[in-house]
């Protein structure tokens, strides 16, 4: 049993806590705006018949993806020129998350990376016999089911 480590969600998170974050599952907007804006070129220039909907990105598609540290120093260059930080203080979070990511021992990331592969691969895998889809059907859905649980838990 090794220490506790957390991952962060939705945007690079890994300088939070450096030696706790072990990297951050970016949602990548970015992407997703680009295949969206791509498909709407498609559709204009009758490329397409059709056009609209949902367009869901995984992992395989580039939609979500795991934070490195080239993420962390993009997302500590936009805070220097948005005025967050100043520019010693990029370098000084940039060389702690390094130095715990290098101070994680290497199986630690082989088995993050390989999860990230297994999920392009397979976006339900299995695990001591709970697969994804399994977590993912007792999760509430809508507001009448969050509400139903936190009464039958009287959490108000």
């Amino acid at each position: 049993m090794g220490p506790a480590f957390a991952v962060g969600v939705d945007a690079d998170q890994d300088w939070i806590k450096p030696g706790f974050i072990l990297a951050s599952v970016m949602k990548r907007v970015d992407v997703g705006v680009y295949k969206a804006a791509g498909k709407a070129l498609k559709y204009y220039r009758g490329e397409i018949e059709k056009y609209g909907g949902v367009m869901e990105l995984g992992l395989a598609d580039g939609g979500v993806a795991l934070s490195r540290l080239e993420d962390l120093e993009t997302l500590l260059d936009l805070a220097v020129k948005a005025g967050s930080i100043k520019p010693e203080q990029k370098q000084e979070i940039y060389e702690k998350v390094e130095k715990m990511r290098e101070q994680i021992p290497g199986w630690i990331w082989e088995e993050v990376y390989k999860l990230a592969d297994t999920l392009k691969k397979n976006k339900d895998p299995e695990a001591m016999g709970v697969k994804f889809s399994d977590i993912e059907k007792a999760i509430p859905l809508d507001s009448k089911e969050i509400r139903e649980i936190r009464e039958k838990l009287k959490a108000g």
